[in-house]
């Protein structure tokens, strides 16, 4: 077993301030991690080059990530508008509302609703609740990335690496360029909405579903998760961050 020392030496420290991203980021060698989320990312956009019979490689290094998104500003009115509120007042006619039509307006949020057709992911809703306008059903994807399940769309959405080998890059870029892969395809495919990514800021490193956290460090859970919403929900789809702490136990 290699000492502290060892590996202290092995890495270099980078400080760099709040705003710049982590605090303290590793610079290591270009670690196979990162060059699987950049492969998965580009062939996502197709901003790669056409293979050959004496390149079938379709890819070429180095490559250009996307420019960075940030999420959708939201208008101060937007929660409030009338079409909303006339959509609230369906659900809850009475002030207070009753304990019924909590549950009514809950079943909205809920994944446990039935079939939803037009949803062939993970989690869908069809909600027993009809307002006019129809508010549409809800259709989440789950994990890291669009897992199609059934239907005509299996097997055509980009399939990445685990979320670790993204927390082993330490590049925030890379993990905004990854959440706007997400959520374009989430938008094209009539997803609302993706159950995650996963970020517990309280884990076993051995945990069975640690590999579905960029890794065991709360400042680096946070700071790749953060890059990875903002450009899921800067492309219009989304986020539902996933058990932010204790869901090892």
């Amino acid at each position: 077993m290699r000492t502290r020392q060892e590996v202290s030496g092995r890495n270099r420290v980078r400080r760099r301030s709040p705003e710049g991203g982590c605090a303290a980021m590793l610079r290591p060698r270009r670690t196979l991690g990162r060059l699987g989320m950049v492969i998965s990312v580009l062939v996502m956009f197709g901003a790669l080059a056409a293979s050959s019979a004496a390149d079938p490689v379709p890819y070429r290094l180095p490559v250009t990530l996307p420019p960075e998104r940030a999420v959708l500003p939201q208008l101060p009115g937007a929660p409030y508008t009338p079409l909303v509120r006339s959509l609230i007042a369906q659900l809850e006619p009475s002030n207070p509302p009753t304990l019924a039509q909590l549950q009514a307006a809950s079943a909205l949020l809920s994944t446990e609703n039935g079939a939803n057709p037009t949803c062939h992911n993970l989690a869908n809703v069809v909600s027993p609740v009809l307002t006019t306008p129809r508010i549409m059903p809800l259709c989440f994807s789950d994990g890291l990335g669009l897992n199609v399940l059934t239907g005509p769309n299996v097997q055509q959405t980009t399939a990445p690496p685990t979320l670790i080998s993204l927390g082993s890059s330490f590049d925030l870029r890379l993990a905004n360029a990854w959440g706007q892969a997400e959520g374009r395809e989430g938008r094209e495919l009539m997803v609302t909405g993706l159950l995650g990514p996963q970020t517990d800021v309280d884990i076993y490193p051995n945990w069975s579903r640690g590999l579905d956290t960029p890794g065991e460090d709360p400042l680096v859970n946070g700071e790749i998760t953060s890059a990875e919403v903002k450009g899921l929900q800067g492309a219009g789809l989304m986020a539902q961050v996933k058990h932010f702490a204790l869901n090892h136990g």
